[in-house]
């Protein structure tokens, strides 16, 4: 949500480059945006395969996302003259990680069956946004023109900060329950041996006795249940608080 509504600001990328200090024609936007789009076509898969290569996952992809753009949105507020501008371009590239990924790393955590409403949801927040963002920034481009130009770009650098927190927070949560799945594996793997090494130690009589000794089918059936629900209560809530987190980004 906040990554679509910071991309919002550079719809008043146009009217920044028709006034000075660039005051450029049609012709030379028309150049810019074939270089723009040359050069996010290419270096947008590269970025990706260098950083899947490298073993990034999808949150520190998206923090990367982030923190490019809040560069690029700097850069372009403070540039002075053409090639400035041109120059960033080796950077918008990697500015959009975010919308790309959102859907897939959504899907890791849902079942099938619910992803089709989430997908629904997160198409319609995402047609609002833009539409309310476009307008929000160009009316704040309208009042703010006069005395201080690139406001709505230094705006965005600034809003872009909320959603790499967020994803921040996303990496550490994934991070930490990763963890306590290992640990719980560990100790399981742990546990078969000494389980094998008892079972080998006890005598024929002692075996004979102990399978007298049974619980009531019922009762273990109940704690097997009991138990089955806390986990699968555990897992989704777990799941839907960040699924929610993603959304919010």
């Amino acid at each position: 949500m906040f990554h679509l509504l910071a991309l919002s600001s550079l719809s008043t990328m146009l009217w920044y480059l028709l006034g000075a200090p660039f005051c450029w024609t049609s012709k030379d936007l028309g150049q810019f945006s074939a270089v723009s789009l040359i050069a996010t076509a290419i270096f947008n898969v590269l970025g990706m395969k260098i950083l899947n290569y490298i073993g990034a996952n999808d949150a520190i992809i998206c923090i990367l996302s982030h923190i490019c753009f809040g560069i690029y949105s700097l850069w372009i507020s403070l540039a002075q003259y053409g090639w400035q501008l041109y120059l960033a371009l080796l950077i918008n590239p990697f500015t959009s990680y975010q919308s790309v990924l959102t859907i897939p790393m959504i899907s890791k955590w849902l079942e099938v069956h619910e992803r089709n409403n989430v997908f629904t949801l997160v198409t319609e927040i995402n047609t609002i946004i833009v539409a309310f963002g476009g307008s929000l920034f160009n009316w704040i481009y309208a009042r703010t023109v006069t005395y201080q130009k690139n406001f709505t770009l230094l705006l965005a650098s600034g809003i872009c900060i909320i959603p790499c927190i967020l994803n921040i927070c996303l990496f550490m949560i994934s991070r930490r329950i990763s963890n306590e799945q290992e640990l719980t594996l560990i100790s399981e793997i742990n546990a078969e041996p000494t389980t094998l090494l008892l079972s080998n130690n006890i005598p024929p009589q002692a075996v004979d006795i102990t399978c007298l000794i049974q619980l009531p089918r019922s009762r273990t059936h109940s704690l097997c249940t009991l138990h089955n629900d806390r986990s699968h209560a555990n897992s989704n809530s777990s799941i839907n608080s960040r699924s929610d987190l993603l959304v919010i980004i």
